[in-house]
């Protein structure tokens, strides 16, 4: 790790805003982060990884309106090949925490209709990332998740019994829900998904999710600074 900065490769969709994540990172981080931006479907996925101190790996709606035949896929498969073989620290969101499991030989379970919510739950492993975290809201959707594994840790688990937060030898966090995404983005999503028809269900949806905002932000700061004190990038 440099001594200056933090080097972070984020795999992201092509229009997310990652003004949430770079909030996300800087309230936690001690040397400011160094980002290396990847947009699926215009930037070339590396696999090298030794530039980088952190990958994180975001959400993709693509997966979902193109039944998972995109023209990045395999690239980033290669990429979660490079990151298990070398332990790099990584996080995985949304998409990208489904994606790292089945990479892992994690089953999945597809939905037949897409499914997006907000709960409140148990933490049921209360070590390594979720640490000092007893309750954790989850805001979740998509139509593929995580089923739980012997091959990880399952620290969240949603009322349909998938998994939301995970983590895998240490070096891997991954969250099914919503982190470190806006909600102009998440409503341009839930919009796209369920058509404009729903706009007074989403815009009913968004509400709690906006009320319950801050206290999650909290809660995902805490994931994020044990994530990183396990992995030796934070003291």
């Amino acid at each position: 790790m440099s001594n200056s900065y933090m080097r972070i490769l984020m795999i992201l969709a092509k229009k997310v805003d990652i003004s949430l994540l770079d909030t996300w990172f800087t309230k936690v981080l001690t040397l400011p982060p160094k980002y290396c931006i990847v947009r699926r479907g215009v930037d070339k996925i590396p696999t090298s990884l030794d530039t980088y101190d952190l990958v994180l790996i975001h959400g993709s709606l693509e997966v979902i309106l193109k039944n998972y035949c995109t023209s990045w896929m395999q690239d980033e498969k290669n990429l979660i090949k490079s990151i298990i073989r070398s332990q790099k620290p990584t996080i995985g969101i949304c998409w990208g925490s489904t994606h790292i499991a089945h990479e892992l030989g994690v089953p999945t379970l597809q939905f037949s209709d897409y499914a997006f919510g907000i709960q409140n739950n148990k933490v049921i492993c209360s070590t390594g990332c979720t640490a000092d975290i007893s309750d954790y809201i989850s805001v979740f959707d998509g139509i593929r998740f995580i089923q739980p594994s012997g091959n990880l840790t399952p620290h969240v688990i949603l009322s349909n019994g998938t998994v939301d937060v995970y983590s895998y030898q240490n070096y891997i966090m991954g969250s099914k829900g919503i982190i470190g995404l806006t909600i102009d983005n998440y409503k341009n999503s839930l919009n796209i998904m369920l058509g404009p028809q729903k706009k007074q269900m989403i815009d009913s949806y968004l509400e709690k999710v906006y009320a319950a905002q801050d206290r999650k932000f909290t809660q995902d700061k805490k994931l994020l600074r044990n994530f990183l004190v396990n992995n030796g990038l934070l003291s």
